[in-house]
């Protein structure tokens, strides 16, 4: 139990410096950055967020959208 918990900590560290090293590659506001980087820090739950929550990709415009028939794919 104890050694599944250090490797855990190991990963996330791990995750945490890549996430870190591709965030100050960026050209974001120095603040933005720092802010990141304390909460990459947080083991496991750091990288998540910044996973998540850091840029969410766009939403597509409707045009761009493929079309979809609720009523034919319903049960």
């Amino acid at each position: 139990m104890f050694l599944d918990l250090v490797v855990l900590c190991g990963v996330s560290w791990a995750l945490s410096i890549i996430c870190a090293v591709r965030l100050w590659r960026r050209p974001d506001p120095v603040s933005r950055k720092l802010r990141w980087t304390f909460l990459l820090v947080i083991p496991i739950f750091g990288p998540l967020f910044y996973g998540g929550l850091y840029r969410p990709p766009p939403v597509q415009p409707e045009e761009m959208r493929a079309p979809f028939d609720i009523t034919r794919h319903s049960m």
